[in-house]
């Protein structure tokens, strides 16, 4: 067969079969893979906290346990303990756990919280129930932002030092030779025994 008829031949072909793959725009991709509302991280965990959040603080295991096995990576952990003071750097609450021996021990963080650590130790969050990292980003803003406001709601005022605490949260391990930190889910002033 001559090189004209070969291409010829193959012209044939290839006009007469469809392509076993489709070709589509990129702003279509998007369009079809999004819902006709943006993504509401606030709604999410509103949908997530007190159902899910909550419970889960309520059943972690202990500080002192955690502790005890290294630290190695933030967990939800529960415990009481003493104010020592307040630390307005974070702000933190400075902590002394029993047996109160006046040591800091943990830093409970209020006010502003950053990073992904409450996200990713909850264990009912997983990235692929997001359409993207987007998304899954401003979930972890979005519970960063109800547990500074939880835990502002349930102190009121700062607690003063001497003022005992108990608490339910995600602990982190220390950094630079510094205090755990704990990101309350619960947080609550206990009366003096």
């Amino acid at each position: 067969m001559k090189p004209c008829r070969k291409i010829a031949a193959l012209a044939l072909l290839l006009t007469g079969c469809r392509a076993p793959w489709t070709v589509r725009s990129l702003a279509d991709v998007d369009a079809a893979s999004t819902s006709s509302q943006p993504f509401d991280a606030a709604r999410f965990v509103d949908s997530v906290w007190q159902s899910k959040a909550v419970p889960a603080a309520g059943n972690a295991g202990s500080f002192a346990a955690w502790r005890a096995s290294g630290m190695q990576r933030a967990a939800l952990v529960a415990g009481q303990g003493r104010v020592l003071r307040v630390d307005s750097s974070g702000p933190l609450l400075v902590v002394d756990l029993p047996p109160f021996d006046g040591r800091a021990e943990l830093a409970v963080r209020l006010g502003e919280i950053h990073g992904s650590t409450l996200r990713d130790a909850l264990p009912f969050i997983q990235f692929s129930q997001f359409v993207n990292q987007v998304e899954f980003a401003r979930v972890s803003s979005a519970l960063n932002e109800r547990a500074a406001t939880d835990a502002a709601r349930a102190l009121g005022a700062r607690p003063a030092a001497g003022a005992l605490i108990r608490f339910s949260g995600v602990a982190s391990a220390p950094v630079d030779a510094g205090l755990p930190e704990l990101i309350p889910i619960l947080l609550s002033r206990e009366s003096a025994q």
